[in-house]
């Protein structure tokens, strides 16, 4: 699937190639676009098939239509539902890791797109909730019609808007009441409907606080994210540090860097257990506009997050992102950072449904494709991990946290022979000191 250069056409294509879940792998169907909708490989939209509204994915535009296709009994595309859903820049990516599990690029992209975009169009929050929409009906103001000065005031507030406002903001916000509303419903010089916002649509856009102070550095931490920040683009580094060395600062001011200079950051967590730490520290530092996406984010803030996602990257916007492995595949751009913090941790491999992808793994191929930065931390490196940092490479390094905050001693350990304790007659699963 080649993505289409947007805006080079004029003209919109005639007819459309598009990818809807039928059977095992998918399958490409031709639809008609008689509305003439500015539509592009990667965009998702809404279509019939077999009597079912699906959500589709754009994999061509036709000038014509195929010669063993009658145009008449072409089902027609009926709405767009998502531009570039599949951004360009990251389609590499998608195209090499279904290659390397072994799997069809359309069962990848179905796996790592949010779950509700691709396939039967389901009646679920993913896909936003109804509101009600009133409007300024065409019937005009006549002698006979006796109105108080306050329905007056709503009906020149309403053209004032363009002829139409959501009920929710007439009544909250503009400080209508419903009575009025209904008085005007049955003077027929208004009317409602139902609309279906986007989900998502309804989340406040938060700024990020680029310039928030971290706290103070140990020489260790110092010498860390000095380090981290002089790594060439694509570099990987291993961020080995004993517990409470403050790894996790480490992070953040690394990440403060690389969002000052216009690049989002990718900060992941093997566990969703983890990601409300992590979170709060994150938003601690730069603000509620640090976002979360994982699988226990409800269905319509996660397609959301990824829709802010996609807008940020159109607009040039550096964010934040905290989650767990599913959240490599987000669509940020340009991307500066990617921190996996417990790298060891065997959540990291998705072991169904397909693809089997290792975050890990996707993040270093990401980060090569992109000229991004990889940081994985832990107290307990994996041993590939190990061996790849050690010794230190042109692409990657070995950091050192050694010490914990404070000179805080470790806790004391202590190795019980549970063979001694057999042969004193302690047969319990457990030794006599733990």
């Amino acid at each position: 699937m080649e993505p289409a250069q947007r805006g080079t056409s004029p003209i919109p294509p005639a007819f459309l190639e598009i990818w809807l879940e039928a059977g095992r792998e998918g399958r490409v169907f031709t639809y008609a676009n008689p509305d003439g909708l500015a539509l592009a490989a990667g965009d998702l939209v809404q279509v019939r098939l077999q009597g079912r509204l699906h959500g589709g994915l754009v994999v061509a535009g036709l000038s014509d239509c195929p010669t063993d296709l009658a145009t008449p009994s072409l089902q027609p595309v009926l709405a767009l539902l998502e531009r570039a859903a599949v951004h360009p820049d990251w389609q590499n990516l998608i195209e090499e890791v279904a290659r390397q599990c072994h799997t069809s690029l359309f069962r990848t992209l179905r796996s790592v797109l949010p779950s509700g975009w691709l396939g039967a169009r389901r009646k679920t929050s993913g896909q936003g909730r109804q509101l009600l929409l009133l409007q300024r009906t065409p019937l005009p103001l006549t002698a006979d019609l006796t109105l108080s000065s306050r329905q007056r005031q709503l009906l020149e507030h309403l053209e004032a808007q363009g002829g139409e406002r959501l009920l929710r903001d007439l009544v909250g916000a503009d400080g209508f009441g419903r009575g009025l509303v209904q008085a005007l419903e049955r003077k027929g010089l208004v009317r409602s409907r139902a609309v279906l916002q986007p989900a998502g649509a309804h989340l406040p856009r938060q700024e990020l606080e680029l310039q928030a102070k971290g706290q103070v550095l140990t020489s260790a931490q110092a010498e860390a994210v000095r380090r981290l920040l002089a790594a060439p683009a694509g570099n990987e580094s291993l961020l080995w540090g004993v517990t409470g060395s403050g790894k996790t600062e480490v992070y953040l001011q690394t990440a403060g860097h690389h969002l000052a200079a216009g690049r989002s950051v990718l900060l992941l967590t093997p566990e969703i257990g983890l990601v409300p730490q992590l979170l709060e520290r994150a938003r601690q530092r730069f603000g509620a506009g640090v976002a979360e996406y994982h699988s226990g984010v409800p269905e319509r803030e996660r397609i959301g997050c990824w829709r802010a996602c996609l807008s940020a990257a159109q607009e040039g916007r550096p964010l934040v992102v905290v989650g767990t492995r599913s959240a490599i595949f987000l669509p940020l751009s340009p991307l500066g950072l990617i921190v996996l913090d417990e790298e060891h941790d065997s959540s990291w491999k998705q072991e169904s449904p397909m693809p089997c992808y290792h975050a890990r793994e996707v993040a270093r191929l990401r980060c090569q494709l992109e000229g991004a930065n990889l940081v994985l931390g832990s107290a307990t490196p994996s041993l590939e991990t190990w061996l790849k940092a050690c010794p230190p490479g042109e692409r990657s390094q070995r950091i050192s946290l050694p010490e914990r905050i404070g000179g805080r001693p470790l806790p004391a350990v202590r190795v019980v022979d549970m063979r001694h304790e057999l042969a004193e007659g302690h047969r319990r699963l457990l030794s006599r000191p733990l």
